[in-house]
């Protein structure tokens, strides 16, 4: 199992700071040949204001045909974060989706088949913003601590540890593919595994 350590700044990340975690096990098979093979980085940071997760990769034109929260965005092309903030209370984690318009699906549940969408649990999504450049395309999320305190009952703070996995994938590209931080353990392409999920650890303040 793979462990991530999480920099803590008080204000805002200074990620030039932060520790790349790369996205590139493919448990069910990379669809590229090494010339073509895609590149995805992953990077976490807590702030007063929440978890920042900012993941970048460098496929040149991602599908982006999804334009509203919560549609199936898995189908385009795809930077996704799932996490579980209390590991130490149960399996409930929250599974957040972007593509390349912004358009973010975000849940919260124990597993793939009870699962509630943020808004339904009057919760807003997390802030997410796109970047895209002639080298690629990436997503930075901002889960507040006020999502995370309504979710697990406390806010993250220096010295946490949680559990967690980075993905990318595209279900309908061109070229479907299927990358993760930690390795998943399952017979087809499956995500929804949090016992599959890495460590991530919070430096101490």
């Amino acid at each position: 199992m793979k462990t991530y350590n999480v920099k803590y700044f008080p204000e805002k990340p200074v990620w030039s700071e932060v520790p790349e975690a790369l996205v590139d096990v493919y448990p069910w098979g990379c669809p590229w040949d090494e010339e073509d093979y895609l590149t995805v980085a992953a990077m976490a940071a807590l702030t007063d204001a929440g978890l920042h997760i900012l993941m970048a990769c460098d496929e040149l034109e991602p599908l982006a045909t999804f334009t509203e929260n919560d549609q199936p965005v898995c189908q385009d092309s795809c930077l996704e974060f799932f996490v579980n903030f209390a590991p130490e209370k149960g399996s409930d984690y929250l599974n957040l989706e972007c593509n390349a318009n912004g358009a973010i699906w975000s849940a919260y549940g124990p597993d793939r088949a009870h699962r509630q969408f943020l808004k339904d649990m009057g919760l807003d999504a997390p802030k997410v913003t796109v970047h895209k450049s002639e080298f690629g395309w990436g997503v930075e999320y901002l889960i507040p601590q006020e999502t995370i305190q309504a979710l697990c009952g406390r806010a993250l703070k220096p010295g946490d540890t949680f559990s967690a996995n980075f993905y990318k994938c595209g279900d309908c590209t061109d070229t479907p593919h299927y990358a993760v931080w930690n390795p998943v353990e399952a017979p087809q392409p499956d995500y929804h595994r949090p016992e599959c999920f890495g460590i991530m650890k919070v430096d101490e303040a």
